[in-house]
């Protein structure tokens, strides 16, 4: 049962990496700007950040909203 649930899990994460690699490309070539990343390392049991924006307090204010998009489950 637990290998069923891990390749779920797998099939996910690679979804998702392919919208990271696409967001990548668009930052790259500048149409998205302001990014922010939070990751879970679990092989060194930490979490990271990794950001590149230029106005904080808009940074902190879609901070915000996604972090009530997390609570309500979106």
């Amino acid at each position: 049962m637990l290998s069923v649930i891990q390749d779920a899990r797998r099939d996910e994460r690679k979804g998702f990496a392919d919208c990271l690699r696409e967001l990548a490309d668009r930052f790259e070539a500048g149409d998205v700007c302001n990014v922010i990343v939070v990751g879970n390392d679990v092989s060194d049991r930490c979490y990271f950040t990794s950001a590149d924006f230029d106005d904080r307090w808009r940074m902190i204010g879609a901070l915000e909203y996604a972090k009530l998009r997390m609570v309500d489950g979106d």
